[in-house]
């Protein structure tokens, strides 16, 4: 069933699951979360997963690029001009192909 998830403290709990591994890997983690991003509905178990996976491949990514220095990865969220949620996971590693 789908609750209502608070991204304001969700997200920041989420990642704070991978911020040692970041760091250990020489890469500065960032949040931008909004204070007016609203709360969504949804399974919090299945978001969660969803946003482990995209932190732990931008870290792949970074260090793949960056080695272990100078890595970034940004994590925001915010409502978007239609009364939803952007959530966007940003880094500077590699990056995908345009055969990808």
């Amino acid at each position: 069933m789908s609750k209502g998830i608070d991204l304001v403290g969700f997200i920041p709990e989420a990642t704070s699951m991978i911020v040692k591994k970041a760091s250990v890997n020489g890469i500065t983690v960032k949040e931008e979360i909004s204070e007016n991003t609203p709360v969504i509905r949804g399974d919090p178990s299945m978001l969660q997963q969803v946003l482990l996976n995209l932190y732990n491949n931008a870290m792949d990514a970074i260090m793949e690029r960056h080695g272990t220095e100078g890595g970034e990865l940004i994590i925001a969220s915010a409502p978007d001009e239609d009364g939803k949620v952007k959530i966007s996971v940003t880094d500077n590693g590699i990056g995908i192909t345009r055969k990808i």
